[in-house]
C-alpha cells in the first residue's frame, strides 16, 4: 500500500469518526453528503474497517443503514 493511499484511508477514517463525533448517527447518505469530498465508495471502506475494529456500529433500518459510535443511541425506525 503507498503512503499517499494509507494517508487518504486514516484521512477519511478520521473523517467519519469526527463527523459522527460532531453530528450524532448518520446513514450512509447522509455521512456521503457530509463528508462530499470523498467518493461513496472511500466512506463504505472506512465505515467497514471502523466497523470491523468496533469503532463504530451498525444498525439496518428498513432499506438504510444507520452509523454511530459505540454507546451512542440510535434511531428507530
Amino acid at each position: 500500500m503507498s503512503q499517499h493511499h494509507e494517508m487518504r484511508t486514516v484521512n477519511t477514517d478520521e473523517s467519519v469518526l469526527i463527523s459522527l463525533n460532531r453530528y450524532g448517527p448518520q446513514t450512509m447518505d447522509q455521512l456521503a453528503n457530509t463528508l462530499a469530498e470523498f467518493t461513496w465508495a472511500q466512506i463504505f471502506g472506512s465505515v467497514d474497517r471502523l466497523s470491523r475494529a468496533g469503532q463504530v456500529v451498525l444498525k439496518q433500518a428498513g432499506r438504510d443503514y444507520h452509523v454511530a459510535l459505540p454507546g451512542i443511541s440510535m434511531p428507530s425506525r
